[in-house]
């Protein structure tokens, strides 16, 4: 059971981190956004770090509910965002 947390807690550490460096990223994108004049690379790459996050929570929380005796509902993803 230990050794599960243990590897769990890694997983989901693992997962922040991955989380922080994405938020870092849209920050920096956003710090440098003219505002009047956005193109579509970078409405692509606003969309995919937005993306990145999303699945990078959407991660933490599958990983935190394995193992669990009642298994996920088939809409979570959808509760996870309301």
């Amino acid at each position: 059971m230990k050794e599960r947390y243990e590897q769990l807690k890694a997983d989901v550490l693992d997962e922040m981190e991955a989380v922080e460096e994405v938020l870092k990223d849209l920050s920096f994108l956003k710090n440098n956004l003219n505002s009047d004049k956005i193109d579509n690379v970078q409405k692509a790459a606003l969309g995919t770090f937005l993306m990145n996050f999303y699945v990078g929570v959407e991660n933490i929380v599958k990983r935190k509910g394995r193992g669990r005796s009642d298994p996920f509902p088939c809409n979570f993803q959808k509760r996870l965002i309301t």
